[in-house]
């Protein structure tokens, strides 16, 4: 099993909510761009998905937010698989957003989602080299099945 993924943001003005903290949809983008990183990272970029004619689709985000990241904060995001279903399509990731000023766990992203066929329009099998691949995704303790 491969190391966590981790990716380090610097928060940005346009992070930012009225109240001067890092606004909701900004966990989502931190969220995002780390889960692109790391599958750029495993080999599969932009091109490469528009190359397989698939891309991951998310059925649901849900996230918790546990303490606030303030302005010139900076954040380190990771992921881990929490769930894959036994035939690959379908997976829940894990993210864990932490304030690096004191480390501080700051919010957690839960999103379930799936392989979806770009031309067919529904969800699909990944190939087999992709597949191979989120497996190596560090797992969270409470991995199951899907």
């Amino acid at each position: 099993m491969s190391e966590v993924y981790n990716q380090e943001f610097h928060i940005r003005w346009a992070d930012l909510d009225p109240n001067g903290h890092m606004r909701h949809t900004a966990y989502g983008d931190l969220c995002a761009a780390t889960r692109f990183a790391y599958l750029e990272s495993l080999g599969f970029t932009m091109k490469k998905f528009s190359e397989l004619k698939i891309g991951p689709i998310i059925f649901n985000e849900n996230v918790h937010y546990l303490s606030e990241i303030l302005p010139g904060d900076k954040a380190r995001v990771n992921i881990r698989v929490k769930g894959l279903s036994e035939d690959g399509r379908k997976w829940e990731m894990l993210h864990e957003i932490y304030r690096l000023s004191d480390g501080k766990l700051s919010a957690t992203l839960e999103i379930t989602g799936a392989w979806f066929d770009l031309l067919k329009r529904k969800v699909t099998f990944p190939p087999d080299v992709l597949q191979e691949k989120i497996k190596t995704i560090p797992r969270t303790e409470d991995f199951e099945i899907l």
